[in-house]
């Protein structure tokens, strides 16, 4: 085994060579590496000498490693960092390290989905005052159309907005038969218990303008309120009638629309709809077999039974049209 060289006060030279700094250093052989990188480079952290085939150790004196003659000058060349760099090295290594315990600890406890469908819903007016349901009559020509009349009339804001105004509910919108009561426009049960309108022309050719429908339905939600056509009753009428123009004049200013204006309004006077209009306490169906009270005017049961349909509906057209006298 051989044996390491005595220890030694002898002096020697380390021309240290990092990066690109230069540096000489006149030291005792006998201080170790840790020796030398604590009190000999303070501004180094660590440092590694390059000896092939050796390993080095902190506590080797350099007279260990060799480098112990007097007055001799050793090339040293140092692989360090510099303490900026460690210190930002730890830094990034920290980070790393809570963003890691942070995703461990959301993967134990994943995160609670707030389930908002089924929270509280605060209803709008438009919610309280409305039509609860709408029901077509069975049997009749043009069936899709005249649901889909009777879904606007229900679903239109326009409509919707003076109900809620004027805080009017009603139960069921539905329809009145073409030929039962071909003299009526529109009837309302109850103060709002049902509205019946109705949709389909007096020829039976065709429904009747959203317009016309409506301007009979705005007359028969007045009634919810007032029975008799007073002035109470005429003035409510008007209201809800003129809120349902103003709602569609400000769509028209506030879009633009292709192939022409909007359709043109149907407004009969409020004493032209009182002869149409009814609001009978027992109607409570619409089919020909059902029986229901008689109106002033209005042909007799047995009759209306035989009458043609068609031949119904031309002649409550024409009593209409007549002028009254």
């Amino acid at each position: 085994m051989a044996t390491p060289p005595a220890s030694d006060d002898t002096l020697i030279t380390l021309n240290i060579q990092h990066q690109r700094a230069h540096a000489s250093l006149l030291v005792s052989s006998d201080i170790t590496l840790q020796e030398l990188c604590q009190h000999h480079l303070p501004t180094l952290d660590s440092t590694r000498g390059l000896d092939p085939g050796r390993t080095l150790f902190d506590g080797d004196a350099l007279h260990e490693l060799g480098l112990g003659a007097r007055e001799a000058a050793y090339p040293v060349v140092l692989l360090a960092s510099a303490v900026s760099e460690i210190q930002k090295d730890e830094a990034a290594a920290q980070l790393n390290l809570r963003r890691e315990e942070a995703r461990q600890a959301a993967l134990k406890k994943p995160a609670k989905i707030r389930d908002t469908s089924s929270g509280y819903y605060a209803p709008t007016p438009e919610d309280r005052f409305r039509f609860d349901r709408t029901a077509l009559l069975p049997g009749l020509p043009f069936q899709d159309r005249r649901q889909e009349l009777l879904h606007r009339l229900a679903t239109h804001p326009s409509v919707r907005k003076q109900m809620a105004k004027f805080k009017l509910a009603v139960g069921l919108l539905g329809e009145l038969h073409p030929w039962t009561h071909p003299q009526l426009l529109g009837v309302n049960q109850n103060a709002g218990q049902s509205i019946h309108l109705r949709l389909l022309t007096d020829d039976l050719k065709s429904v009747r303008p959203f317009t016309m429908v409506r301007r009979v339905l705005s007359h028969e939600l007045a009634h919810n309120v007032f029975g008799p056509h007073d002035n109470q009753f005429k003035e409510l009428d008007s209201s809800i009638h003129k809120g349902m123009l103003a709602y569609d004049e400000s769509v028209k200013t506030s879009s633009y629309r292709l192939g022409g204006e909007l359709d043109a309004h149907y407004e009969p006077e409020t004493a032209d709809l009182a002869g149409h209009c009814s609001t009978s306490p027992s109607l409570s169906s619409q089919h020909p077999n059902t029986q229901v009270a008689q109106t002033v005017g209005a042909p007799g049961l047995d009759q209306a039974r035989n009458l043609n349909p068609r031949l119904a509906a031309a002649e409550a057209a024409m009593k209409r049209a007549a002028p009254k006298k």
